[in-house]
């Protein structure tokens, strides 16, 4: 009881931030078919053969959608939802406003330039009235599950790499170094009496948060995930050290990075990939994977594994890594 109290309290804040989420519009953009109406047959996956696998895909939202749309309902001050399809995110977008968050805009921009990562975050801070920026949620990616295939020109498998690490790695520290000046500053405000001819300033240390999205496939080796997986545990490191470099400068109290390692979630990537029945019913709902995420960061946490056995599963991989490979790779095949 009292961490639902806690939460709900911690959730309150959101009526005050300005946000910026990108990869809102990953979800989107494939024709439902009628049959599967359900909002999550998680329970009905072992009597589905593979040829609807592909159709199942297509109920569920991704996480990225998920995000905008939990802080609107919980009516966030001012929201930027960022992806690189316009019309989907004009969708994402009225959606929102239905929810409750009046304030919404949305920007197209390519995570795998660099410009266009400026551009996101100064847009977006001529949005907020006050022109800063209170969580930044980064959660836009470029999947490739594939084995590598040795006999292709290797230009290829380099073009692929390069985009991937782009988008993944280098869109990821591009926002987060653009967004900092306006998440590690105080707030300072001017108080002016009519009455005395002194002048109060009074600064306030602002309190910001930012999500890194990563995955288990950073920690595990997993089949068809190489180029995925290194971008990934990329990730996690520069973000440790980004973390550890803001403490260095005293910079901590003001933003704090949550780095979030998550595993099976019912999203479309995920249904694409996987056609272990097991795994398919252990996938976690994206709606409570991003009230998990969210709740978390505003608490403070330097990490966030979930579902609960993705924790478990870590602890066991410092220990026994080839073994957890192993498994890994079973249930993912």
């Amino acid at each position: 009881m009292f961490w639902r109290y806690w939460s709900d309290a911690l959730l309150s804040t959101l009526q005050e931030k300005h946000v910026i989420v990108t990869g809102a519009a990953e979800g989107l953009g494939k024709k439902k078919k009628k049959y599967l109406t359900l909002d999550y047959p998680y329970s009905k996956t072992k009597q589905l053969s593979n040829q609807f696998f592909d159709d199942i895909i297509d109920v569920f939202n991704a996480t990225g959608e998920q995000f905008a749309y939990f802080l609107s309902a919980n009516q966030v001050s001012h929201l930027v939802i960022a992806d690189r399809t316009t019309d989907l995110l004009v969708q994402v977008s009225k959606r929102c406003i239905e929810l409750g968050c009046q304030n919404v805009k949305h920007i197209t921009f390519d995570a795998g330039n660099e410009q266009e990562c400026s551009f996101l975050i100064t847009e977006s801070v001529k949005f907020f009235p006050d022109g800063t920026i209170d969580m930044l949620i980064l959660n836009h990616a470029e999947s490739v599950f594939e084995h590598i295939d040795f006999n292709a020109p290797p230009t290829e498998t380099i073009a692929t790499l390069c985009r991937v690490t782009q988008v993944n790695y280098f869109g990821y520290a591009a926002l987060a170094h653009h967004a900092l000046p306006y998440m590690t500053n105080d707030l300072t405000t001017t108080i002016v009496s009519s009455e005395s001819p002194l002048t109060i300033t009074v600064t306030t240390t602002r309190k910001t948060n930012i999500i890194v999205v990563s995955s288990l496939a950073s920690l595990l080796s997993v089949q068809r995930t190489h180029v995925y997986a290194a971008s990934k545990s990329a990730i996690n490191q520069y973000f440790i050290r980004l973390r550890d470099e803001l403490r260095f400068q005293g910079l901590a109290k003001n933003c704090r990075i949550t780095i979030c390692i998550l595993g099976p979630i019912g999203t479309q990537n995920f249904y694409r990939t996987v056609r272990n029945p097991k795994l398919l019913s252990q996938a976690a709902d994206p709606k409570a994977t991003v009230v998990t995420i969210v709740t978390r960061s505003l608490y403070g946490d330097d990490w966030v594994y979930y579902p609960r056995f993705v924790g478990y599963a870590t602890w066991l991989a410092g220990f026994v890594p080839e073994f957890m490979s192993r498994l890994a790779n079973r249930l993912y095949s």
